[in-house]
């Protein structure tokens, strides 16, 4: 019964404001190295947003107030952008714009910053806040794919209720994302342990090793044929009978005999090479492949289908 008594009087305060929120601010003609065109502007989107406002197109009256606050920014102004952004359901701007209108106005009578400090209690019923922790710093934090902050974060994020994904991302790190969910008036907490990339191995010694095996084996394939051939050209050359200068027919048998030795040689040389380029090859792929404990500690640090990590810890 008090809750609701206190809420209805939460609900009798804002329209009361939406009443009045036309007397929020005045922009002043005598602010030193503001354009004049720059306040005449200014003024006509204040008096734009106010009609907006009372005629509840909070939309448009926001727009307004916005435009009036980008060309010159005041305390009042806060104030008015803090009371649409309310009417609007966006309880997280409303209370940084009113939080920020405490803190920089130069006059606020007692009443209203008595008003404005049970708005900002009413605020707080519908909003809460998250502690992001991560273990590295210039980490990215986005909430529900929009860049909120960079860690370290040392104060909470101030949110909507409700279900939101948190997203942290690291150009050296495996991004990870988690939902979380935000209750009115608490501060959740979200730890976040982000997992290295592993570095990709250079595979191209490796290739190159395979290539040069390839190569080698082809070569000693094409002088094995060239030796048979000459091989079997020596024995026909032995079978055939002698002429009449036996000396250099044997000089000839000799020259025939050396070449077979020699391409022999090349084809075993070559195929030895051949081998021994595999086996660099394998080597290097063995070198580079990950053992069993790296691969099952990977295993253990995949992402989720969900996006997560499984080093995040999330407590309430």
């Amino acid at each position: 019964m008090r809750r609701s008594a206190q809420g209805s009087r939460l609900v009798s305060r804002w329209s009361r404001w939406a009443r009045v929120i036309g007397l929020a601010c005045a922009i002043s003609s005598a602010v030193p190295g503001v354009a004049r065109a720059s306040e005449d502007e200014a003024r006509e989107r204040y008096r734009v947003g106010v009609d907006f406002y009372g005629q509840a197109r909070y939309a448009a009256a926001l727009e307004a107030f916005e435009q009036a606050y980008a060309l010159h920014p005041t305390a009042g102004l806060l104030f008015n952008l803090g009371q649409t952004q309310y009417q609007l359901g966006e309880y997280t701007k409303a209370l940084r714009a009113l939080r920020t209108y405490l803190a920089t106005a130069d006059r606020i009578s007692p009443e209203r910053r008595a008003d404005v400090l049970e708005q900002l209690d009413d605020l707080k019923l519908r909003t809460g806040e998250l502690a992001v922790f991560v273990g590295v710093s210039g980490a990215l934090i986005s909430v529900d794919g929009d860049l909120v902050a960079v860690s370290p974060r040392p104060e909470p994020i101030l949110l909507e209720l409700g279900s939101h994904r948190v997203t942290v991302s690291h150009s050296d790190y495996v991004t990870t994302a988690r939902q979380i969910e935000v209750r009115a008036g608490e501060v959740s907490s979200l730890r976040v342990q982000l997992v290295p990339l592993r570095e990709e191995p250079d595979h191209s010694f490796q290739t190159a090793a395979w290539i040069a095996a390839g190569g080698f084996g082809a070569l000693a394939v094409a002088s094995a044929v060239v030796t048979v051939v000459q091989h079997r050209e020596y024995e026909q050359a032995l079978q055939s009978p002698q002429g009449g200068d036996a000396a250099g027919a044997q000089q000839a048998l000799d020259e025939q005999r050396s070449r077979v030795r020699g391409w022999a040689l090349a084809t075993d040389l070559l195929a030895a090479a051949s081998l021994a380029s595999c086996g660099v090859a394998i080597y290097a792929r063995w070198q580079s492949a990950p053992s069993e404990a790296s691969k099952a500690l990977d295993g253990a640090r995949a992402p989720s289908p969900t996006g997560a990590s499984v080093g995040v810890a999330v407590a309430f």
